[in-house]
């Protein structure tokens, strides 16, 4: 008895099927350019002319031929020739609050502690004796207490009409404003 296993010897193996495979693209190839299906393909194909340069005319001149320019990729902006634009103005600080001049703000600054004399000097170098009623400024607290000579202890800012408070200290050696 012999064996015989199922499928052994039947198959045309990976080169038969790559043969057949071929066979038929041709075969089908050759239907469709004999029917004309593949001939409709070609016509619309554009086709390519060569077309030889014009012979000059006996007498004339040639023309000269133009310049090569290179393409740019995007044409250029006509530069501006007359004067520059001014820039737009700046934006007002809306922190910045303007008070008429002939407006005079003045702020009463009342005197505590145990200081024997105090002035409000502005840097100009004009002394306000404190208690006072003082313009809008800055103004260095200056200070003496008993049997010292006197020295500059703080300083107080006048911005608007509120009141303030001094208060002197000779254990501290300083002025605090409130």
């Amino acid at each position: 008895m012999s064996a015989r296993r199922s499928g052994a010897g039947t198959g045309f193996g990976i080169a038969g099927v790559g043969c057949v495979l071929l066979v038929g693209f041709l075969s089908l190839s050759a239907v469709l350019v004999c029917s004309g299906f593949g001939g409709a393909i070609w016509a619309r194909m554009p086709r390519i002319v060569e077309v030889s340069p014009p012979r000059p005319v006996a007498g004339t001149d040639p023309a000269p031929e133009p310049e090569a320019r290179p393409i740019s990729p995007r044409p250029r902006r006509p530069r501006p020739t007359g004067p520059k634009p001014k820039p737009p103005p700046e934006p007002e600080d809306p922190m910045i609050v303007e008070v008429e001049s002939d407006t005079l703000i003045v702020a009463e600054v009342s005197l505590a502690g145990d200081a024997s004399e105090v002035f409000a000097v502005t840097p100009d170098g004009t002394a306000y004796p404190l208690p006072a009623a003082l313009p809008r400024g800055t103004y260095d607290l200056q200070v003496s207490f008993a049997g010292r000579a006197p020295f500059v202890a703080g300083s107080i800012a006048i911005l608007d009409g509120t009141a303030k408070a001094v208060t002197c200290r000779e254990s501290l050696g300083i002025c605090k404003v409130r």
